[in-house]
């Protein structure tokens, strides 16, 4: 539905201005959002997601500009990508710290490297 600009299977769920919304940058410049579990420097913050605005190499691939993403603490994450077209979505049962950072970052980077038309 977020990838589908508010819409899901031919029924609006959410106004096309309301999605955009929530992954724009909603933090003053020069304010990156780092999540204190994972890190993520280059990330800004929209309405309820992360932004990858600058991917730094080690937890976003290069191709993940433009992502917007949510860890959830008990081992489920997922990402939207509108420039790729690409959702990836991630559940295991770990909560707590440490958590299953590798196996997120590890899964949405073999997502990236999978795509064979960066276009």
């Amino acid at each position: 539905m977020m990838l589908n600009g508010g819409q899901l299977e031919g029924v609006r769920i959410l106004k096309p201005e309301t999605v955009k919304l929530m992954h724009t940058n909603q933090l003053p410049d020069g304010i990156d959002f780092i999540n204190p579990m994972i890190g993520n420097p280059g990330n800004t913050f929209g309405i309820d997601v992360a932004i990858v605005a600058a991917p730094d190499g080690e937890s976003d691939h290069p191709l993940a500009k433009g992502e917007y993403w949510w860890y959830g603490a008990g081992g489920t994450w997922f990402g939207v990508n509108p420039v790729q077209d690409l959702i990836v979505v991630g559940m295991i049962q770990k909560f707590g710290v440490p958590g299953p950072k590798e196996v997120r970052v590890t899964s949405k980077r073999l997502a990236y490297e999978a795509i064979t038309d960066p276009g």
